[in-house]
């Protein structure tokens, strides 16, 4: 309280009294602003020793998981998408998914790609995938650490191992096949077809061949292309839909096919049949494709969010 010994003029007393209020109310004004500063600091380091400590024990956690946010990408030939990416320290893991853009079938790798991750390089051991002209498909890869920390906010895929192999290539003219067979094997340059089975009733045929390829390229193998011929000269394709696949050399693989053959037709369990391979085996090179480097990252809030 200010007091005064000699009398004052009342606008001047009301001048000072009102500096010395403002003081007060800014020494008090300032003192709430600190204070709140203050908790807001101890806040913020509590809050960062928090994550720090979660994060150390993240990384030696073996529970803990790193989810990745997904990648879409593409070359000239295909499209990729990188989906589901997961990591943990014993090992990573996601689905990859191509989608050929070409007329010619594609041949992928798995194996010849890299992933590189926490200063090292893994190889998947996923088999082989071949995608028909303008189809699509996947494969889910899965690579262990073997000792190595694989924990990390971030790796890149390698992606090598495609390879083109053209539609238009060269047929194999196969000597048709009669069935019920006098012999049981057909070998056709670098192929040999081989009968395994069959079962022939009234309304349908069916039959399981084996075949291996000998050639020093690729053989491919389309049963789709399969038909038979009967006794009027009738010709009905192949109803066991199956995809085409790839032989390496020395490879053997197995068919089906399935003629269905309305009973006014011929009653097929007596009818006699010929196969006709038309142009079902076909041998090529593959020519390498380009490949690409994926950058995969963290999704920092899916993975806060999974591990709680």
């Amino acid at each position: 309280m200010i007091k005064f010994k000699t009398r004052l003029n009342p606008f001047l007393y009301a001048k000072v009294l009102h500096e010395q209020l403002s003081f007060n109310l800014r020494i008090t004004t300032n003192t709430k602003i600190m204070k709140k500063m203050r908790f807001i600091l101890m806040a913020c380091l509590l809050g960062t020793l928090q994550f720090n400590t979660f994060a150390q024990k993240a990384k030696t956690d073996p529970e803990h998981t790193i989810f990745y946010a997904d990648v879409t990408t593409e070359t000239n030939d295909v499209n990729v998408e990188i989906k589901d990416a997961v990591s943990r320290i014993e090992f990573s893991k996601f689905k990859i998914k191509l989608t050929n853009k070409t007329s010619d079938y594609i041949v992928y790798k798995p194996k010849e790609s890299l992933l590189k991750i926490s200063g090292s390089d893994f190889s998947p051991n996923d088999r082989m995938l071949l995608l028909q002209p303008l189809d699509k498909g996947g494969r889910v890869l899965d690579v262990k650490g073997n000792g190595k920390n694989l924990h990390a906010d971030e790796f890149q895929y390698v992606l090598a191992g495609l390879y083109k192999i053209k539609a238009d290539a060269p047929s194999i003219d196969v000597p048709s096949f009669k069935l019920p067979a006098s012999v049981n094997d057909v070998t056709a340059g670098n192929f040999k077809i081989e009968l395994l089975k069959i079962s022939k009733e009234t309304k349908e045929t069916k039959a399981v061949f084996k075949v291996t390829y000998t050639g020093k390229g690729y053989g491919l193998v389309n049963p789709n292309k399969i038909g038979v011929k009967i006794d009027n000269g009738q010709e009905f394709a192949n109803a066991k839909n199956q995809e085409a696949f790839l032989l390496a050399p020395g490879d053997s693989d197995k068919f089906e096919t399935l003629f269905t053959v309305p009973g006014k037709v011929a009653d097929m369990q007596f009818a006699n049949m010929e196969i006709l391979w038309r142009n079902a085996f076909s041998e090529s090179d593959l020519q390498k494709m380009e490949g690409l480097t994926i950058d995969i990252k963290i999704d920092e809030g899916k993975t806060v969010a999974k591990n709680k």
